[in-house]
């Protein structure tokens, strides 16, 4: 559980989740559910729950705090894989596309994926402008 309790919620919190059984601990979320989402259907806190504990799921909580969060789909998460292994062997190793499909453990079309390393470059260049924009016009500010 908590190894340090980091405020007094936290402290409640583990005097509330004293070892139960998983059929509690499942009533318990199910409850939770409800009380949150008026579904007592919804799975995903308790499976969340149960992949993190409880102090990870609670951290998890403070540190998103009401935010609506959308995770990918397994096939976005694949393609983001894919994408960030060929971007770094076509743009910063150099490798031909030959050489990139031998390396990359994944089938893949190199005119797709050399479409979004052209459109991941542009992102990233406008990004990091905006940001030394930022940064040498606050430097100005400072000066002068």
């Amino acid at each position: 559980m908590f190894k340090e309790e980091g405020n007094l919620f936290e402290k409640q919190l583990k005097d509330a989740f004293k070892p139960t059984g998983a059929e509690q601990e499942s009533d318990l979320f199910r409850a939770i559910s409800l009380v949150f989402y008026h579904n007592e259907k919804i799975a995903d806190i308790y499976g969340i729950y149960k992949l993190l504990g409880v102090e990870g799921f609670v951290r998890l909580i403070h540190m998103l705090d009401g935010k609506t969060v959308r995770f990918p789909e397994a096939v976005e998460l694949k393609d983001a894989i894919i994408l960030a292994f060929c971007f770094y062997y076509r743009e910063i190793e150099g490798l031909t596309w030959e050489e990139v499909k031998d390396k990359v453990p994944f089938r893949f079309s190199s005119h797709t994926i050399s479409s979004k390393i052209r459109s991941l470059n542009t992102a990233i260049r406008s990004e990091l402008t905006s940001i030394l924009k930022d940064a040498f016009n606050e430097g100005k500010n400072e000066q002068g």
